[in-house]
């Protein structure tokens, strides 16, 4: 298992849920769905050093979840 994965379980284990959304919620990430370039899916930065995780309003629920998860890893 590599250091992602056991990063995933360990958040997924504190907070009972392996809901991407919910987790930053509750990591105190804020998640902004934004218009975006199409071919920008989301993207993770740091403004004011508070941790931000921008999605594209054009992804689907399910789409959103998996990009989420992808830049909860950064």
């Amino acid at each position: 298992m590599n250091y992602i994965q056991q990063a995933a379980k360990k958040l997924i284990k504190k907070h009972h849920t392996n809901d991407p959304l919910q987790i930053c919620e509750l990591e105190n990430i804020n998640v902004t769905i934004a218009t975006l370039p199409q071919q920008i899916k989301g993207f993770y930065t740091k403004l004011f050093h508070l941790p931000f995780i921008f999605l594209n309003d054009r992804l689907s629920h399910y789409e959103k979840r998996v990009v989420c998860a992808h830049e909860l890893g950064h």
